[in-house]
């Protein structure tokens, strides 16, 4: 988040100015950009190794159904809404 900052406030002083020197701004886009595209496909990999393990779900639920109450909460929202969209 922190380059695309950087990159953010560099380019339009640079284009402002008619600084055409400052091409080691666009160079770092494209690391930017790099760096991005390698985070995403190891996140694709990492996920894809995730697994829900449903006996271990269903006992914390049995265990603790106060851990519902966020999902049913969310569940009660959406519906509020859809009744005040819908009248």
């Amino acid at each position: 988040m922190r380059c695309s900052n950087i990159f953010a406030e560099k380019l339009p002083v640079s284009r402002w100015q008619r600084d055409l020197t400052d091409s080691t701004v666009l160079r770092n886009l494209g690391v930017a950009l790099g760096h991005t595209l390698i985070a995403w496909r190891a996140l694709g990999r990492g996920l894809g190794k995730v697994a829900a393990d449903p006996v271990r779900i269903a006992a914390d639920i049995s265990g603790a159904w106060e851990v519902l109450g966020e999902a049913v909460q969310t569940c009660c929202a959406r519906l509020a809404r859809r009744v005040v969209t819908n009248g």
